[in-house]
């Protein structure tokens, strides 16, 4: 059982009340004078144990009001697995693509700056005390080691699109070394990405023992064609002849697409 405001708990001191009254108060006695006592003994006897276990109880009762009001007040609760789980710092590594594909736009905001964005939003629901990795597609040697929130935020807001690749497989080894080295059980993944195909075939095996958590950020639908191959029609070319270049187009969408530039 835990409690959410556990400093209430300082109240339980108050119980000690109703027992130093009972201590002290059936502590005073009465002179009652009687002109023959004798018949008196035997009731005595019979009366006190009786009136002493009447005392005790009424006693059980004022502490226990005292202690469940202040334990109500402490609001306890059980926590689930869940929350046991979430309890202490947390390591949260969070990865960012700033491929090329990442300068494409939606709604007039690049992609990269949609993602940035994304990141800032994640650390913000973190506490100080919670250790972070940020890293890209450049797998720099910087990024190789946890740092406070912070440096992270700053970190973040430092990225900028690069020529390297990697893939999904690339970025859950590089979080599982992070995660080995934090010694942590409280482990948690971002992913935020556009999700191209080369990045996330072929799909690698998700470890159940991190929590995984994946961010798409998707530009706009454009037409989607690249170069696919370049030749010349004869393989000698002649000073003064017209050589003939051959361009390949490949249409990666579903959709046919004509007249583009």
């Amino acid at each position: 059982m835990q409690f959410v405001y556990p400093t209430f708990l300082w109240g339980l001191l108050l119980v000690l009340i109703p027992l130093i009254i009972h201590l002290f108060y059936f502590r005073r006695y009465k002179t009652v004078y009687f002109s023959n006592v004798r018949f008196l003994k035997q009731l005595k006897e019979q009366t006190s144990a009786k009136r002493n276990i009447k005392h005790l109880l009424v006693l059980i009762c004022r502490m226990a009001a005292v202690a469940s009001l202040v334990i109500a007040f402490a609001v306890p609760f059980i926590p689930n697995d869940q929350q046991k789980e979430n309890l202490g710092a947390k390591d949260v590594s969070i990865f960012i693509d700033n491929s090329f594909s990442m300068s494409a736009e939606r709604d007039g905001l690049i992609l990269i700056d949609q993602a940035k964005q994304n990141a800032l939003d994640i650390l913000s629901t973190y506490s100080d005390q919670d250790r972070f990795h940020i890293f890209t597609m450049d797998f720099e040697g910087k990024d190789q080691r946890w740092v406070s929130k912070e440096d992270a935020e700053t970190r973040i807001n430092q990225l900028r699109l690069t020529n390297r690749f990697k893939n999904l497989q690339n970025v859950f080894d590089r979080q599982h070394i992070m995660f080995d080295k934090g010694a942590n059980d409280n482990n948690k993944s971002f992913v935020i990405s556009d999700f191209q195909e080369s990045f996330i075939y072929p799909s690698p095996p998700i470890d159940s023992m991190i929590d995984h958590v994946f961010i798409p950020v998707n530009g706009n639908k454009d037409q989607n064609v690249s170069v696919d191959s370049v030749y010349f029609d004869s393989p000698i070319q002649q000073l003064g002849q017209t050589n003939i270049l051959y361009v390949l187009i490949r249409n990666h969408s579903d959709e046919s697409i004509n007249n583009i530039r």
